[in-house]
This record gives structure tokens, sequence and C-alpha cells, in this order.
């Protein structure tokens, strides 16, 4: 998949293919720095000089700064996802400690895909008519500040929310176990509550869950270790309201995020592949809000591990092309990164932030420290 390419045919479709094992497939370079700043230069360059069409779609940058080491490596999400990293860390680790090693065998992208679409089609209706929401468009875009701005990668902003070790461990431990919940449903939970209660006057968004998409309809289909662009994506219909108790809307998002059969892949697959053999895109049209949650790099996470994440790099985690259309006015991505959860949100530049995004990013902490301390 690191040699993936893809070319546009006369009918607009993108067709894949895969280059011959050479040293240009990828790029790897040395560098030699002085400076920080000189490293965020490289790192911008490496960045563009991605093409899916042409090449490279994974470029590597050793840098040799102060008697230390930092390895930069980029991939195209087309061709990995945030599994398949930990799938590479893992290899290289296990490699560079016994030269020996011999990577497991795993089904290809292309035949996952492939048996994918053929089940599909075989098997799975058509999601019905439009996707959930609670406001149209516009209302949605006004909500926001936002009625004047392309939905774009260069025109956003990040917000990062980081929490303590202390209160990471207490969502992660006492409670989620207090409330019956996996960490991903308290997380989703927290947001939705801290949303109704900053507004109470709006109905509450539905919020868009995204996971890691590899769950098989199959025990013979294993690609747990297979590099690709893996997800789904799915609507999370829980209705709440602003009188609700944290407890009573946990236990809401966790029976819908649960009534959604295979953590969203049977709907997000019968979007493209169906017994009908109709086809319409999962975000036709414009999410107000979706969540993924990461959880943890364990390459990076473990003690004594060979690897450990570079802080320059956390806010980097999910970078894409200026020009890339966004799916969703906001998008929250969490991730726990050195014992610390973060969360990484992308929104559109034109948002009203002290009337909108502050309060609710506020009362989303204050909710978090309020869940730690309630249940530890």
């Amino acid at each position: 998949m690191l040699r993936a390419r893809y070319v546009r045919q006369k009918d607009g479709a993108w067709k894949q293919f895969f280059t011959g094992y050479t040293e240009q497939c990828f790029r790897f370079s040395v560098h030699q720095v002085k400076s920080a700043q000189e490293m965020r230069q490289i790192i911008g360059e490496s960045q563009t000089s991605l093409n899916p069409e042409h090449g490279p779609v994974f470029t590597v940058d050793l840098f040799h700064h102060d008697g230390e080491q930092s390895l930069l490596m980029i991939g195209h999400h087309l061709v990995l996802d945030l599994v398949s990293w930990r799938i590479i860390l893992a290899d290289m680790e296990a490699m560079i400690l016994d030269p020996q090693h011999q990577p497991h065998l795993t089904m290809s992208f292309q035949t996952w895909a492939r048996l994918q679409a053929e089940y599909g089609t075989r098997h799975l209706e058509p999601p019905p008519g439009q996707q959930p929401c609670s406001i149209d468009e516009p209302s949605m875009r006004q909500f926001w500040g936002a009625e004047n701005n392309a939905n774009t990668g260069g025109d956003s902003k990040t917000r990062l929310i980081r929490m303590n070790d202390d209160l990471t461990r207490k969502l992660f431990g006492p409670s989620s176990q207090a409330l019956d919940v996996e960490p991903v449903e308290l997380l989703h939970a927290a947001i939705l509550f801290s949303f109704v209660n900053t507004f109470p006057q709006r109905p509450a968004p539905v919020i868009f869950g995204e996971a890691h998409g590899r769950e098989t309809w199959d025990s013979s289909v294993d690609v747990t270790r297979t590099i690709g662009w893996f997800t789904t994506l799915w609507p999370v219909v829980a209705q709440v309201n602003p009188s609700d108790s944290l407890e009573t809307v946990a236990r809401t998002l966790r029976q819908a995020r649960r009534a959604m059969d295979m953590h969203g892949w049977t709907h997000f697959t019968s979007v493209y592949h169906n017994t009908r053999q109709t086809k319409r895109s999962a975000g036709a049209h414009l999410m107000e809000i979706t969540f993924n949650y990461a959880g943890k790099f364990q390459q990076v996470e473990q003690d004594g591990s060979l690897f450990r994440m570079e802080p320059m790099a956390k806010q980097n985690l999910f970078d894409g092309a200026a020009e890339l259309g966004r799916w969703a006015m906001l998008e929250i991505n969490s991730v726990i990164l050195n014992g610390l959860l973060e969360f990484h949100v992308p929104y559109n530049r034109g948002t009203d932030e002290a009337r909108v995004l502050t309060p609710w990013m506020d009362n989303l902490v204050k909710c978090l420290e309020g869940l730690a301390s309630g249940f530890a």
C-alpha cells in the first residue's frame, strides 16, 4: 500500500495501482539540523511532497539534532490509517531489535475490499433515505457563525485540549466502570452532555461516530495487521435533553452506539455496496460534528519502547491538505499520548469562537473533571 498510486479515468472514477519496488517508490532523507525551526521547514516540505498520482505517498526523514535522533514519517491517508501506523511502528521495533524478524502475513487490502464489496451486494440493504440531522445546513452554518466560509482544510483552525495524567487514569478507570460504559462511549456522552447544557435552546446535534472499520463479517477474513485506510462513519442518534443527568445521557448514548451493528460497519458498507447496487456518498450532506477516539499508541506508550512521540509532532497527527473539503463543521479527534488524553478539534475558521466554541469546550473540560472526581 505504501507503493500505491492513483489515476483518474475518463469517466471520473479513480483507479488504484502499484508501482514496482524501487528506490523511488518512497522518499527517505537524512538531515543534520541546528534548530527546531529548520526541522519544521523540512517537515513542511515533506508534507507537501505527497502526491497520490505520481508519488510518493510515504516519506521518511531522519533528523540529527543536538546528539539526538528524530524520525519523521508521513503517509497519505489514502493508503494508511491510525491502526496502520501502530502496525508499522510495531514491525519497525521488532525488526530493529531482531534483524531476523519476519512480519506476519496478512490479507491484502485489495482482497479485503473485493470480498467486502461482494458481501455487501449480496446481503446488505441500502440505508434508508437521507442521513439524520437535527438542523438544516443553513441553520447549522448560522449557528456556528460560518455562513460565508468555505469548509476546507485551509479554511480551518484546530483547538487542542490536553487533560492531565491523573484525570486520564480516573476517566478510563473508575468513571467508565461506574457508568458501565466503554471509554469511547464515556467521551461521546461527555461531548453530547456538555453541548446540550451549553446550548439548551437548540436541538441536540447528531454526532457521527467514527471507528477503525476492521470488523469482519466472516472469521476467515483477518485484517488486524493489514495496512490500508479502513474506517466506518455512522450517525449516532441519541434523544437527550438539557434536563437529563450525565448518567442518563451516558446510558442513552451507550444504547444508541451499540444499536448500530459492528460499530457502524454494516451501515457504512451498505452506503456503497448493497443488494440494490445503489450508491450515495456517506458525507453527501454536511455533517455537523464527527467524533473519533483513537485509543493509545502502544508502541510509544509502553515502558521500554524503542520509540517515543516527538512533542513537536503532536499537533500534526490529523493534518490535511489545504484544498481538501471537510465533511463536517467540527471534528473531534481524541487520542491518548504519553498517558494524557488529548482532543484535536479542527473547525471552520469562520466559527464564532467566543460565542460557540470556547463555552462548549470549557464545559466539556468541566464535565470530564466532574466525571473524574465524582467516581474516583
